[in-house]
């Protein structure tokens, strides 16, 4: 058994073993190489700072580890850990976290955020062993959006850029670090960008990626809500993906006002999960 930094693992050996870490999961996850490396740029993982277990020359456990800063302060986030089902119950991801964590805290990564399936109840005892601890609970959305029946004043377009001051008014609640505007700027081709704009600017958002349909972030001037803004931005997106379902991931399970509006304008409740932290 060998422990080490993911640098020189090739693309292929890692979407093979996280394909099967993740088959059978409580949210099957599949992905192809391309996907993969998009997820690697969009969440800005370092393969340096991410670790694996190799048995026998394979690849049988990783964790994915991204790299970012929050309140001028450099943190980590699990993007995804996994073990092949054979070399399940031998202790790999606290082995694991005891060889990553001194090397994040070596380059002064002291803060460490995941979000684990509140259904996952070996998962979580494991991450509360090492010392993460539960900061809140997020709500998972899929659905068909239905059509809007509210008269719509407004046009909806393109744009291609929006600064986190021009938007944060908004918000609810703050994104997970999926959802932050870093995390979609870092690959933002992937995405589209659906404003409703007036005289008076931007008055709502929505940003989705092109390849499955998942809303990243949306907002609506808190002037200008319940005027159906967010319903017929959402419509747009089902529009222009009008065989998929739309998701969204982590929405705060507190935002009871956010969670109402996705709930009538079609979408469910898929999974819940909690975000956790770690201080090292």
């Amino acid at each position: 058994m060998t422990i080490h930094t993911l640098e020189s693992i090739s693309i292929q050996e890692l979407t093979s073993a996280f394909n099967s870490s993740f088959e059978g999961y409580f949210i099957p996850i599949q992905l192809n190489e391309t996907v993969l490396l998009d997820k690697i740029k969009a969440e800005n993982i370092f393969l340096e700072y991410s670790v694996g277990v190799s048995i026998n020359n394979q690849l049988v456990a990783f964790i994915l580890v991204g790299i970012d800063s929050k309140n001028n302060q450099m943190l980590s986030y699990n993007a995804g850990t996994g073990v092949i089902p054979e070399f399940r119950g031998q202790h790999l991801p606290q082995k694991m976290y005891d060889y990553l964590l001194p090397l994040l805290h070596k380059n002064n990564i002291r803060n460490h955020y995941l979000e684990v399936i509140t259904q996952n109840q070996k998962a979580l005892k494991i991450y509360e062993s090492i010392g993460y601890q539960i900061t809140k609970k997020v709500t998972c959305f899929k659905g068909k959006i239905n059509e809007p029946k509210q008269l719509f004043e407004y046009q909806i377009f393109e744009f291609d850029f929006v600064s986190e001051s021009t938007i944060q008014s908004f918000w609810n609640h703050q994104p997970t670090y999926q959802n932050t505007l870093s995390s979609i700027n870092r690959n933002k081709n992937a995405h589209t960008f659906l404003g409703v704009f007036s005289e008076n600017g931007l008055l709502a958002y929505v940003i989705y990626a092109n390849s499955n349909a998942r809303v990243k972030q949306f907002g609506v001037d808190k002037n200008y809500r319940k005027s159906s803004l967010g319903h017929h931005l959402f419509y747009e997106v089902q529009k222009a993906n009008p065989t998929q379902e739309i998701s969204l991931i982590n929405i705060d399970s507190n935002d009871t006002e956010t969670i109402t509006f996705l709930q009538k304008i079609g979408l469910s409740t898929t999974v819940e999960q909690f975000e956790m932290m770690l201080k090292s």
